[in-house]
């Protein structure tokens, strides 16, 4: 949901340079909903809901405290098969935004869905398959792209760029299938445009 307060005013003002107003705060589902990268979906063959909820469960809402800890011992207590958050959709409804307050776009507290009439479903729950491992500090070569919200196939659309050899491993942009290939808005020093190579989701930037 969208974040209220002083800062986040701030932060919509400040990435209000950078990005779309509808997309601030928020990333598309599309590409989640998905069959996957290589799927060659089209929009319409995709169900996804227009809002998720990530909920904690009960098996770990109240299982912690709240005062100021080192976050780490907490996750060395999380066994295998524990339920971490209950995941929930709401689809293309106007009744689960807000309307009397805020933003019309800010969506309706998950608290609240049911007072305000928004149907919603629980769609799944985050179960944890190990148990929690630390890493190494600095991790390397950590990215995630985020899909867009109302800009495909626009000025944001992602264009596949290349190399005349492999890219170092310092590259965050890099593909991991491709290490001569990037996939973004604008081509990384030493890439070219490669209209020849098809991004992930290609389909679902087309018109």
């Amino acid at each position: 949901p969208t974040p209220w307060g002083m800062g986040a005013v701030v932060v919509k003002k400040l990435f209000a340079y950078a990005s779309k107003a509808d997309e601030i705060g928020g990333v598309g589902l599309e590409e989640l909903a998905s069959g996957g990268s290589k799927m060659k979906q089209r929009p319409e063959d995709i169900k996804a809901p227009k809002l998720i909820y990530l909920v904690p469960s009960d098996e770990i809402h109240y299982r912690f405290p709240s005062e100021e800890h080192d976050v780490r011992h907490d996750f060395a207590q999380i066994e295998a098969g524990t339920a971490l958050y209950d995941v929930v959709g709401v689809g293309e409804d106007p009744s689960c935004y807000v309307k009397k307050s805020g933003q019309p776009t800010d969506p309706v507290a998950y608290e609240d869905l049911q007072a305000a009439g928004c149907k919603h479903s629980l769609l799944g729950r985050i179960v944890t398959t190990s148990p929690f491992l630390a890493s190494a500090w600095g991790d390397r070569r950590l990215f995630f792209q985020h899909e867009r919200l109302k800009t495909k196939g626009g000025a944001w659309a992602r264009r596949a760029c290349a190399s005349s050899g492999h890219l170092p491993g310092s590259s965050e942009y890099r593909m991991p299938s491709d290490l001569v290939t990037t996939c973004t808005q604008e081509c990384p020093a030493g890439t070219e445009p490669a209209p020849e190579v098809r991004c992930p989701f290609a389909e679902l930037e087309e018109p």
